[in-house]
């Protein structure tokens, strides 16, 4: 291997270990949010309705339900967050290889030349550069078009899948039913799914790799 390849090996390496480190952060603070939650029903489990003049009433079934829907609700937007991020970094990183495909191929067009946004976009460039379909293997070309598909929906839709995409995300979900869950028609992200967003990172930046190389062109 040589030095550019361990350079960039290392620079995969940090990244998924930045992303590691975020999930800890969004674990932890969950957890010390629950305990929190904990202790609370502890210290009302034997506390009941009652009404004051100037207050009304006070119920410690509601503050506790209010709680709960604030700790799920933090944990959603910490992991929508994370989604998000994730997928914008393999998308910088195939923007990047496009780039490169256009300086060794002294391409007069780049992948902003192309009709469409987004990382559709980048794809069709590289199919017509290169004649590939990236991602080149099968099953990682379906995980990050899901992950395309819920990053859409997180941004746009506030995680509520458009109906053409629900057959997709639910043979992902039988699948693996631990990584995502529904409510309605929208997407709940779990730690699992994050977990396997860094998987597919370096899946993604291992193939960016792969391309990259001269000799490859």
């Amino acid at each position: 291997m040589d030095l550019q390849n361990i350079i960039w090996t290392l620079t995969i390496d940090n990244n998924n270990r930045y992303f590691k480190k975020y999930l800890d952060l969004i674990e932890h603070t969950i957890k010390e949010d629950s305990k929190i939650l904990d202790r609370r029903v502890k210290e009302l489990k034997d506390v009941k309705p009652v009404f004051d003049e100037q207050t009304g009433w006070y119920d410690p079934g509601d503050e506790l339900a209010d709680m709960a829907y604030e700790l799920e609700e933090m944990e959603q937007l910490m992991y929508r967050t994370f989604v998000i991020g994730a997928f914008i970094f393999m998308e910088s990183q195939i923007n990047n290889l496009c780039g490169q495909v256009k300086k060794l191929h002294n391409q007069k067009f780049s992948y902003k030349d192309l009709r469409g946004t987004g990382i559709n976009r980048s794809i069709n460039y590289l199919k017509k550069a290169l004649e590939i379909s990236f991602p080149t293997n099968d099953r990682t070309s379906r995980e990050f078009e899901l992950a395309r598909i819920i990053r859409n929906a997180l941004v746009h839709s506030e995680g509520e899948i458009d109906e053409n995409n629900i057959l997709m995300v639910n043979s992902y979900i039988e699948e693996f039913p631990n990584r995502l869950k529904w409510d309605h028609k929208r997407i709940v992200i779990t730690h699992e799914y994050a977990i396997s967003l860094i998987e597919l990172n370096k899946k993604i930046c291992l193939e960016v790799e792969n391309h990259n190389k001269v000799k490859d062109f």
